[in-house]
């Protein structure tokens, strides 16, 4: 990893599960759940997400793998966001017979809402402002 490292791994380092959330998780260990992760380093949403789900992983016994969007593409256009865009980090989770058993990402949907809001404020993408008022909407 190169992008983004030091911010990931704060938020690692910061990240607690509610004692909930830890009963909750334990109960899937017995599933024997692995999961896939599609993603990428330079990826701000895998940068704010990755973290957690490793914690959520560590809890509920889930075995991870990671995989680079760019060198598995064939599988990426498996799990499209909107049948179009290759957004990530996506979440593939597998059962102990191999099968599919959930999947998730790149973002929780009140996320998605926030974001597209706020990307409906921007001048378009061609105006001179474009590029210093999208910086402004991701790092207030």
């Amino acid at each position: 990893m190169t992008v983004n490292k030091e911010e990931m791994l704060s938020i690692y380092a910061r990240f607690q599960l509610s004692p909930g959330n830890v009963e909750t998780l334990k109960k899937l260990k017995g599933k024997n759940l692995r999961a896939i992760v599609i993603t990428e380093d330079w990826c701000g949403d895998a940068m704010l997400n990755n973290p957690i789900f490793m914690k959520i992983a560590e809890t509920a016994g889930v075995e991870v793998r990671f995989l680079l969007r760019d060198q598995n593409l064939e599988l990426m256009d498996q799990y499209l966001t909107n049948g179009t865009s290759r957004s990530i980090p996506i979440y593939i989770f597998i059962d102990e017979k191999g099968e599919e058993y959930a999947v998730w990402g790149p973002r929780a949907p009140e996320v998605q809402e926030y974001v597209e809001r706020e990307r409906a404020k921007l001048p378009n993408k061609e105006a001179p402002e474009f590029s210093e008022k999208q910086k402004k909407c991701i790092k207030p």
